[in-house]
C-alpha cells in the first residue's frame, strides 16, 4: 500500500479505508507543517491551520480529487489567508481595555484643538502622555514596558489611569 499513490489513497479512503487516509496525513502533514509556519511564523497558528486543513479534506471525502498534492496546498494557501485576515481585524493589544485607551487617545489625537491637547498635558503626568502617545502609534503595552524599563502590570495600571483620565476630560467636554 506504501507503492500508492496519493490519489490511489484518496480513493482507498473514499472506499471506507480509514488506513489510507493515515497515509495521506504521513506523506502530507510534516511538509505543510513547515509550508504553513513559513508564512505564519507560529507554532500555535500552524498547527491550528494544520488541523482545520485536515479537517474540510474528511469533509470532502465525497469529492474525486485528480490531483491531491495541488488540492491539499491549495486548501492550506486559503486557510493561511484566512488566518492573515483574522490576524488583521484582531488588535495587537492584551486586553480590550488597552484597545478602548488607544482608540480613545487616537480620537483625542486628531483633533487640531491645542486647548483640547493642553487639557490633555495638565491631565496627564509627562509619562502617562508619552504612553498615550505610544499607544496612539500602535505600541502595545508590552513594548511600553520595555521601553520604560517598568513590568507589564505597572503599564497596565498606568493605562487604567489613563482611561479614567480621558474620561474625565470627556464629561467635561460635555458639560
Amino acid at each position: 500500500m506504501t507503492d500508492y499513490s496519493p490519489e490511489q489513497h484518496w480513493t482507498d479512503y473514499q472506499n471506507g479505508d480509514d488506513q489510507a487516509f493515515r497515509h495521506i496525513v504521513e506523506k502530507y502533514n510534516k511538509r505543510l507543517f513547515f509550508f504553513i509556519r513559513g508564512k505564519v511564523g507560529d507554532t500555535e497558528n500552524t498547527k491550528e491551520i494544520l488541523s482545520k486543513l485536515w479537517l474540510r479534506l474528511v469533509r470532502k471525502k465525497s469529492e474525486d480529487i485528480k490531483n491531491l498534492n495541488a488540492y491539499i496546498f491549495q486548501i492550506a494557501k486559503r486557510l493561511i489567508k484566512d488566518e492573515y485576515r483574522t490576524i488583521s481585524r484582531r488588535p495587537d493589544l492584551e486586553n480590550i481595555e488597552d484597545y478602548e485607551i488607544k482608540l480613545k487617545a487616537e480620537t483625542i489625537s486628531k483633533y487640531d484643538d491645542e486647548d483640547l491637547q493642553e487639557r490633555l498635558k495638565n491631565i496627564l503626568t509627562q509619562e502617562e502622555y508619552e504612553i498615550c502617545e505610544l499607544m496612539v502609534e500602535g505600541f502595545n503595552y508590552r513594548d511600553i514596558a520595555q521601553k520604560y524599563d517598568r513590568s507589564s502590570s505597572t503599564v497596565a495600571n498606568k493605562l487604567t489611569s489613563i482611561r479614567k483620565k480621558l474620561e474625565h476630560i470627556k464629561l467635561q467636554q460635555s458639560l
